[in-house]
């Protein structure tokens, strides 16, 4: 139906004023004019809609809506914007022709890219790249294009669908691109682009594992490092190809050492430090040094631009995240986590090197995913499993395991605020574990019952200076016996061969080999469950082990920590199996766990494993009292904070993915106002959906785990945190025979 002139708005002259503000009164049929705009599909209709709804005449409650319907149509008008360039790829030369004909030919013709850059006054290779994805869309991934048409998706995901389906790229096959467009496409209205992505990674990954496995291997044969110079006269360095496992771990430890140089005063950034230290130890700068030697040339020699950078960075968002690190506060008084600059919202690597979380009232880490080759054998929670590592100041000898830029998690170890959580009774003796004596000797932090919980004093005073460390920097110390707020036991010995662990989530049949669905890397992305498996192997020691427990949907029923560990490393584990920090989580569901239990032959040596998992679901009532047995206390730990944290996955903030560890666990309503330290009533706050109930937002949580956010325009946004085990495509690699796809292990040339 097209739009009459009785349509457009009349406007009124009448005013008002409300709290000493003026507004204008808005007449009837702007109010008509948004209901309908609203309801119509994008297309001409709409266009004419919106074109009689001047933006200043929008009523506040309505200006949502309006602002939706110009995405949508946006979103057509780009879908036939590509589809006029999937056209031009076909016209033929007028030369010729009658003016009126119109005639397109077989084959793309060659020069159809330059005149679209001719036309739209574009680079060749803009036009290059914009022809492309409109070839991909409108040819090759119809449901996408149609998607994208209806204004149910916008380019950008769109885009991200193109990249990961490419027909053209050869990486899968058609029924599996088909399957997979079916699968995402309606759910791509509710994720971001970024968790869209991540989302068809894992996806990619599950539904052909034998074909992405060989395709990594092939990647990983073609891993070099890439020099470049910048257009403002710096360079860039970067490894390509690398093991995600790897290159996680390195980006732990480069975040690790930042917090430390940040803590002990040194005035840049995190992600300025991150950068030092990255150049400092491929350039040979810090050869043969100690971690605390490292620290000590990092604050003796700051570079003069860091100086003026501290001066100037004191009032915006990037200084609010650097000091949030160093002083967590409680969510009543809307701190930031620690969080670099660059990664503001995601868990996605950016200016810094981020390597895990913490939260700012919890001392809790959510173990993530792994598996293993063969058959490990469970031995009891062998050295460094004794004694995990705790997330308070400092797991890893470094402050607060997690702080940092990159965003790639390595976790701390699993501790309930008093102590390590795998303390057995009294008496009790594990085969395998090493004397708490020596844990600090292997690389891994000392028992952390005798360190303060995170999120209280100790994270926000340093412990040698007396000074708050969120406060500016400090004079530069001497580290040699611990810098600013480090213990300084943490430093004497300090073995620069143990290698920083990392954050990894996989499910329990994974490791037995019943499946291959891929692991993941918090912050990172899938990861094939082959080098899941081995990157469990490695972490068999210093690294905090947890379950958890979902049902059909894949949310949480319960978590909780593991005191045993395999025995046995799979062939092909490299590295010792020891390393500083880090969280292995093993997901599974009730079917799997009854099945486990009751077939020893299929579980052989991780029974060990599978009959601790089954004592803790049969003692789950009594867990789950637990979650509430201190409504009152201050902040949320031990196995309420690990609850929350695996739980939620992520902030709870609307289309926020900044990780769970990475926030800091905030009571829904206020424990100033009353409310209870339960789990109905915490959820992870990155540092900008903290602030946001003293920005005019509400929050409630009608149900666990279930947000409910009001806007101060009076929108309603509903958020839950992803399921723990998502679902995933079956298996469907093509029939015998019938693959087309080049081996991605053929050697070229």
């Amino acid at each position: 139906m097209g739009c009459s002139c009785d349509l457009r708005p009349r406007r009124s002259t009448g005013t008002g004023s409300v709290g000493g503000r003026s507004y204008v009164r808005t007449m009837p049929g702007v109010v008509e004019l948004i209901d309908q705009a609203v309801h119509v599909p994008p297309g001409p209709e709409l266009s004419a809609l919106l074109a009689q709804l001047p933006w200043d005449r929008v009523p506040n409650a309505r200006l949502v809506e309006v602002l939706q319907a110009h995405s949508r149509q946006l979103a057509h008008a780009q879908a036939r914007l590509f589809a006029g360039m999937a056209e031009i790829a076909r016209a033929a030369p007028v030369a010729g022709l009658p003016d009126d004909a119109v005639v397109r030919t077989r084959e793309d013709v060659e020069w159809a890219s330059h005149e679209i850059a001719a036309a739209l006054t574009w680079t060749p290779t803009t036009a290059d790249r914009e022809l492309d994805l409109s070839l991909v869309l409108v040819r090759g991934l119809p449901l996408v294009f149609a998607a994208l048409e209806q204004g149910l998706i916008d380019r950008g995901k769109a885009t991200v669908i193109a990249d990961h389906l490419d027909p053209g790229r050869g990486e899968l096959t058609p029924t599996q691109i088909r399957r997979l467009c079916e699968r995402f496409v309606p759910l791509a209205p509710r994720l971001t682009a970024g968790q869209l992505s991540r989302r068809l990674l894992t996806a990619i990954q599950a539904i052909d594992p034998d074909y992405h496995r060989r395709r990594y291997r092939r990647g990983l044969r073609e891993r070099g490092v890439v020099l470049h110079l910048n257009r403002n006269g710096t360079a860039t360095l970067v490894g390509e190809g690398l093991p995600p496992d790897e290159a996680a771990a390195a980006a732990a430890r480069l975040d690790r050492l930042a917090e430390a140089a940040r803590r002990a005063g040194h005035p840049a950034r995190l992600g300025q430090i991150t950068a030092d230290l990255y150049l400092g130890m491929v350039n040979g700068s810090f050869h043969g040094l100690t971690e605390a030697q490292i620290l000590d040339r990092l604050l003796a020699h700051p570079r003069p631009e860091d100086t003026a950078t501290a001066t100037a960075a004191t009032s915006d968002d990037t200084a609010a995240e650097d000091t949030a690190s160093e002083d967590p506060a409680s969510e009543d008084t809307a701190s930031e986590d620690t969080a670099s600059e660059d990664t503001a919202d995601t868990d996605e690597i950016g200016g810094g090197i981020g390597t895990g979380d913490i939260t700012g009232d919890a001392t809790e880490a959510t173990g993530t995913g792994s598996t293993s080759t063969g058959s490990l054998g469970i031995d009891s929670a062998d050295a460094g499993s004794a004694n995990p590592i705790s997330t308070t100041p400092d797991s890893a000898g470094f402050g607060s395991a997690g702080f940092g830029s990159t965003g790639v998690g390595s976790g701390g170890a699993v501790t309930d605020g008093t102590g390590p959580v795998e303390a057995r009774a009294a008496g009790e003796e594990l085969a395998g574990e090493e004397p708490a004596s020596e844990a600090s000797a292997a690389g891994r932090a000392p028992d952390p019952a005798s360190a303060s919980p995170a999120g209280e004093s100790q994270t926000n005073e340093s412990l040698t200076s007396g000074r708050p460390t969120g406060t500016g920097p400090a004079s530069p110390t001497p580290t040699g016996s611990g810098p600013v707020g480090i213990g300084a036991d943490r430093w004497r010995g300090e073995p620069i061969g143990v290698r920083d662990g990392i954050e990894l989530r996989i499910g329990l049949a994974s490791l037995l080999g019943c499946d291959q669905r891929p692991g993941e890397i918090p912050g990172l992305g899938p990861i094939n469950a082959e080098i899941a498996r081995l990157a469990v192997a490695r972490q068999r020691r210093g690294a905090g082990w947890q379950y958890a427990i979902v049902d059909t949907s894949g949310y949480l029923l319960l978590a909780g920590p593991l005191r045993r560990r395999p025995r046995v490393r799979p062939p092909g584990a490299g590295p010792p199996d020891r390393v500083r920090g880090g969280v292995v989580e093993l997901h599974l569901t009730l079917a799997e766990l009854a099945r486990f239990a009751a077939d020893p032959d299929l579980t052989g040596d991780w029974a060990g494993i599978i009959a601790e998992i089954a004592q803790q679901w049969a003692d789950r009532h009594r867990l789950w009292r637990e979650l509430s047995m201190n409504p009152r206390t201050r902040y949320a730990r031990g196995a309420l904070a690990r609850h929350v944290q695996v739980r939620d996955r992520t902030c709870i903030g609307p289309c926020c993915d900044r990780s769970s560890r990475r926030s800091q666990l905030d009571h829904t309503r206020d424990h100033a106002h009353g409310g209870d330290t339960v789990e109905g009533n915490i959820g992870p706050g990155c540092w900008r959906h903290h602030q946001d109930k003293d920005r005019g937002w509400t929050l409630t949580q009608p149900e666990p785990g279930h947000f409910v956010w009001i806007s101060p325009l009076g929108r309603t946004y509903r958020t839950r945190g992803g399921p723990v085990r998502p679902d995933l495509p079956e298996p469907e690699p093509p029939a015998e025979g019938t693959d087309r796809r080049e081996d991605p292990e053929a050697e070229h040339g």
